[in-house]
């Protein structure tokens, strides 16, 4: 590929809750820009649609580290459902189970 050549890929990444998502980045660490709908990742070249609900990404390289920003998505709604309803996550890890009226 000549250096002039950028190849992007571009992959699904549903947001239902920009805020979680924000949470999320935080939790992880990473900078990141808003504009609008579009949230720019600055650990790496990947861009986040939210209206389209896809991820560009500039390097394919970068998909391990949008797997685990989307594996943090998840865990940090989780959080705030379990907190919302008065609920206790107990486990760690990848597994986890949530204990209705346990907190």
């Amino acid at each position: 590929m000549p250096c002039w050549e950028v190849n992007t890929i571009s992959v699904e990444f549903h947001v239902a809750n920009k805020d979680v998502l924000i949470d999320a980045l935080e939790s992880m660490g990473v900078q990141y820009s808003v504009s609008g709908n579009r949230i720019s990742l600055n650990y790496g070249d990947i861009t986040l649609n939210l209206t389209t609900g896809t991820a560009e990404l500039k390097n394919r390289t970068q998909q391990t580290k949008l797997n685990l920003l989307k594996q943090a998505y998840s865990e940090t709604a989780l959080k705030k459902v379990a907190k919302l309803n008065g609920w206790a996550i107990q486990g760690t890890g990848k597994q986890g189970i949530l204990l209705k009226g346990m907190i």
